[in-house]
């Protein structure tokens, strides 16, 4: 039987309350909003503004109040609570009204153009077409697109971006931190003569490095060098190994050989070096590829090695198909230094530096130091310091002259490595730097010509878009779009104002780098903070990036973990979901393309499907 206290007081005067209550809402999030756009946008009284910023603006109002108690109410009337509403805020507003005045209408009625907001349908095809503006048109029928970030040996191994592009790849993400121009015209060219083979799209987005804090092992001498897998790419097998001529001081990152000066400048692409490595093991360096300022010649070897100082290498070069002769040999008389790297335990004590200093270990203790000394002035004893996306966790002990005593606070029972070019991340203090260096405006003259989108590191204000965005239209580059990553405390808080001052002039992304944002709020509010920028992205139609760690153990290890596996199921509600370069990065565009195929079926944003269930 039908319980007669719900029943008691009559239907239309409970509706007409809540309809009263919802009115009042309704109002009072118009005029909010309409304050947010003063405030972001001083012009916006007097200027046309797109629908999805004043979209943006309705979700922003309606998110500064606890609208949970009404939505208990809406609920038990049988219709939208509001907890949908991102794409389309004041629509579903008009629309349940509607219904509980007047009765069920389209959802397309015409009240929201009139005034200027987006309906139910135009929400979400608005972020479905600014989605195809970003990556291109979906090649298949997975809808969210994966990004991959390419690995050096990307630009010499002539099959992996190929089959990266015919496994699912949408979009090659170049990282500008790492490499040399050289290195990245010869992966946009694999990127394009992939494209034309396969008749695929596939999106470029170059990623300018930014004012990313790292960290600069201290040099050590050597007298061997070590060749192995850790170099290059299990799945192709290339080891690669820079080629320098001597004298040299210090090793780039990964293998380095000092080559006398004479023999280095007879050296040409296709040449290859002979020599029995430290073991007795015959081996073979072949010359791939030359930087393009010829600071560096690369070389790549299938086979691991140690060499020293004893070995002698043979240099010869092609005369016919399998022929080839000598030119030269020399002994390996001369190594650089190597970068020290200590793995770190919970207690070490770890020295960080103003500056790299010399040769040495002061006291035994691990020490390094950090691209940025000027930050170092900023800290106290107390504050916390982060290292590697949050591998290894330090507490400030003590302040000297040239360093700052800190002690390992958190990290693996096993200890961790902790390697040179790792980021390094203060959340107790507030960083003021340039958001564009040098070198980000240099690249942004080349990835003006090649790029499709143009990641923003380290974006945290208006400012940093408008000075991005001016960089731009200097160089003509207006047809890129833009990726702000939101990577830090202060980009989180500020994310508002960054899509306010994007969106009238550039078409643009958003990219959750949820590795250093952990960091910087800690993994458990980053769980609760990536859904909050994923609903407000979507309020403004910005498409979404879901990056960092995303199957990673597959992609380096080739075994997946049940978190892992359960975290890529919950990325499909983004637009795209970036994968990391590792040596197992075929299979794991594949797994990703799987799982976000089978998800979308289930769930779109926060709307569970009800596809029939598989028993």
């Amino acid at each position: 039987m039908v319980d007669q206290a719900i029943c008691s007081e009559p239907q239309a005067v409970r509706s007409e309350t809540l309809v009263d209550r919802l009115c009042q809402l309704r109002a009072a999030v118009f005029e909010d909003a309409e304050r947010i756009l003063s405030d972001y946008l001083p012009n916006a009284s007097t200027t046309p503004l797109d629908p999805s910023i004043r979209n943006l603006a309705h979700y922003l109002a309606l998110r500064r109040r606890d609208i949970r108690s009404i939505q208990e109410h809406l609920a038990q009337t049988g219709v939208s609570s509001l907890g949908r509403c991102e794409s389309h805020v004041m629509a579903t507003f008009d629309q349940v009204i509607s219904i509980l005045q007047e009765g069920y209408r389209e959802p397309g009625f015409c009240r929201s153009k009139e005034l200027g907001y987006p309906n139910f349908n135009e929400g979400r095809v608005r972020l479905e077409r600014n989605t195809v503006h970003l990556f291109g048109a979906s090649n298949g029928l997975r809808q969210t697109r994966i990004m991959v970030t390419l690995p050096t040996e990307a630009a010499y191994d002539g099959h992996l971006i190929q089959d990266l592009v015919a496994r699912g790849m949408d979009c090659a993400r170049i990282n500008c931190a790492h490499d040399t121009p050289d290195v990245w015209q010869r992966m946009i060219e694999k990127i394009t003569a992939a494209k034309e083979s396969l008749g695929r799209e596939c999106r470029i987005l170059m990623d300018l490095a930014g004012q990313k804090i790292r960290t600069c092992l201290i040099p050590r001498r050597t007298d061997r060098i070590y060749l192995n897998a850790k170099l290059g790419d299990a799945a192709s097998g290339l080891l690669l190994v820079r080629l320098v001529p001597g004298p040299a001081e210090l090793a780039e990152e990964g293998a380095c050989l000092v080559i006398p000066a004479d023999v280095y400048a007879q050296f040409r692409v296709g040449d290859r070096l002979i020599f029995e490595d430290a073991h007795g093991r015959r081996c073979c360096l072949d010359i791939v590829g030359r930087d393009g300022d010829d600071d560096w010649i690369v070389a790549a070897s299938r086979k691991t090695a140690i060499i020293d100082s004893g070995t002698v290498i043979e240099h010869q070069r092609q005369d016919g198909p399998g022929e080839f002769r000598a030119l030269s040999a020399f002994n390996m008389r001369e190594f650089p230094a190597i970068r020290e790297e200590r793995r770190l335990f919970v207690g070490d004590s770890l020295l960080l530096y103003r500056r790299t200093p010399s040769l040495a270990l002061m006291d035994g203790r691990a020490a390094i130091g950090c691209t940025h000394p000027e930050i170092i002035d900023q800290l106290s004893p107390g504050h916390t310091v982060w290292f590697d996306d949050g591998k290894i966790g330090t507490l400030v002990m003590e302040m000297h002259d040239d360093f700052v005593a800190l002690r390992v606070t958190h990290a693996r029972p096993t200890g961790v490595r902790l390697r040179g070019d790792k980021g390094i991340n203060f959340p107790d203090i507030h960083l003021e730097l340039p958001c564009l260096t040098d070198k980000d405006l240099s690249d942004l003259d080349i990835a003006c010509h090649h790029a499709d989108m143009i990641g923003f590191s380290f974006v945290q204000s208006t400012a940093d878009m408008h000075a991005l965005m001016d960089a731009l239209d200097a160089r003509d580059g207006q047809e890129l779009a833009i990726v702000a990553k939101i990577e830090t405390r202060t980009a989180v808080k500020n994310l508002p104002e960054i899509l306010f001052s994007a969106l009238p002039r550039y078409r643009l992304g958003v990219m959750i780098a949820r590795g250093d944002l952990a960091v910087e709020l800690g993994g458990e509010r980053m769980a609760e903070i990536q859904e909050e920028l994923l609903w407000l992205c979507e309020a403004a139609h910005v498409p979404v990036i879901w990056a960092t760690q995303v199957l990673e153990s597959l992609v380096k290890k080739g075994i997946s973990t049940r978190p892992e596996l359960t975290d890529a199921a919950m990325s499909e509600r983004a637009e795209c979901v970036m994968l990391n370069k590792g040596p197992h990065i075929l299979q794991g565009v594949a797994t990703l393309d799987g799982i976000l195929t089978r998800m979308q079926d289930h769930q779109y944003k926060k709307v569970a499907r009800m596809r029939a269930l598989h028993w």
